[in-house]
């Protein structure tokens, strides 16, 4: 069955959950979609963190050799002088399969780096994507973003009678307040469309009614994209390795035994790399393990007390992140290899009378999914066939 609106709206009301690429990408394309009927979209994006983002996030750096201060605390260095980011999260795209992400990237302005062999990686980290698009966004009074929100249930009208001719009831707890107090809310929306992994969203969100059984399988089956790697970067004040070397390190893998299993330099200043999931390593404390990394990085490059002496060190574990990493994840055996998605159908449609829709990363097309590109592809995708079934004539 298909819900349509007929004649005009006054107000349709729209609840996104989840601040990340998809569920920001969403909101945009709601917004530039906007059908002719509808009077006033209020577009309402819930992101149970403290920033946007998801899994796009930044580390911040001073481009000057002597920094006020050095950073082990993964915070950006504290300095007034001009800024630098790598990635802590998501870094790649390939423009030739990932035609959306790069076109995204383009209307934002957010220049590209090579990395030579068809990938490319964000000048100014991946995060600033979702800054930006959250920038535009709050431009806009229809749009509303309300960080620290964790939302727990959603019921549709069949379960619960909603005022306002409204469908859905979306109940969060609101942890925003200057105080630190958290409050229990409601919210009520025409539409919900969830931007979260599929396994998070099975385990800490509840449906009444509740979905049904092979779409519940297909979700706790859907592995998170990221949720048990980390990183580890270490920025210097000069590229020391150079002095005996000339060859670009990418995807270099280590020859001396460390927390690192991979390493790269990001043709400047920096050496940063993937963290191993052996549990002898992340069970370490984070100073401890970053330690053991530098001491790997001066083994593997030289450079005695210049590789023992970064201006700032960031690290990212993202199996410790509970807005990324599901009960189900932190089991996987197999981390490194990228997840086969199957069942990507029962994700493409909505359900409760095309009220509830999904979209993520996770959710895209067999060659986008788990990659930026599959973020953006499912929520242009089910924006379009929410806008198509809900108001055509």
């Amino acid at each position: 069955t298909i819900s349509t609106f007929n004649g005009n709206c006054d107000n349709v009301t729209i609840v996104i959950i989840g601040a990340g690429l998809s569920g920001l990408v969403a909101a945009d394309a709601l917004l530039q979609k906007q059908p002719n009927q509808v009077k006033k979209m209020s577009i309402y994006i819930l992101e149970s963190r403290d920033r946007v983002g998801g899994r796009l996030l930044n580390a911040t750096f001073s481009t000057s050799p002597h920094p006020h201060h050095s950073s082990y605390d993964g915070k950006p260095v504290d300095s007034n002088d001009s800024k630098n980011s790598i990635d802590l999260g998501a870094s790649w795209i390939w423009p030739e399969s990932n035609p959306n992400m790069d076109q995204l990237a383009k209307k934002l302005d957010v220049e590209k780096i090579s990395e030579g062999d068809g990938a490319f990686r964000f000048k100014d980290g991946s995060q600033t994507i979702a800054l930006k698009l959250a920038e535009k966004l709050c431009s806009n009074e229809n749009v509303k973003i309300m960080l620290q929100c964790s939302v727990y249930s959603i019921l549709d009208s069949l379960n619960k009678k909603a005022s306002n001719n409204k469908k859905v009831e979306i109940m969060f707890s609101n942890k925003s307040s200057p105080e630190g107090v958290e409050r229990n809310e409601s919210m009520e929306a025409d539409a919900v469309f969830i931007a979260c992994p599929p396994r998070l969203t099975i385990e800490k969100i509840s449906f009444q009614p509740s979905l049904e059984e092979r779409m519940i399988n297909a979700m706790k089956s859907c592995r998170t994209w990221m949720a048990q790697q980390g990183k580890f970067i270490a920025v210097y004040g000069s590229a020391f390795w150079r002095k005996n070397r000339q060859r670009k390190l990418y995807w270099e893998r280590v020859s001396v035994d460390g927390p690192l299993d991979m390493i790269f330099d990001n043709n400047d200043r920096i050496i940063w790399g993937f963290l191993s999931n052996e549990e002898r390593w992340r069970s370490l404390k984070p100073r401890e393990r970053q330690h053991q990394a530098l001491l790997q990085i001066q083994a593997i490059l030289g450079g005695e007390q210049e590789a023992m002496s970064p201006k700032a060190v960031f690290e990212m574990d993202w199996s410790n992140e509970k807005s990324t990493c599901s009960e189900l994840d932190a089991i996987e055996p197999y981390p490194w290899q990228h997840p086969i998605y199957r069942d990507r159908d029962l994700f493409e449609l909505g359900r409760w009378n095309s009220t509830l829709w999904f979209i993520g990363s996770e959710t895209g097309s067999k060659h986008s999914a788990g990659f930026m590109e599959g973020a953006v592809e499912s929520a242009l995708s089910r924006v379009q066939k929410y806008i198509d079934v809900t108001f055509s004539p």
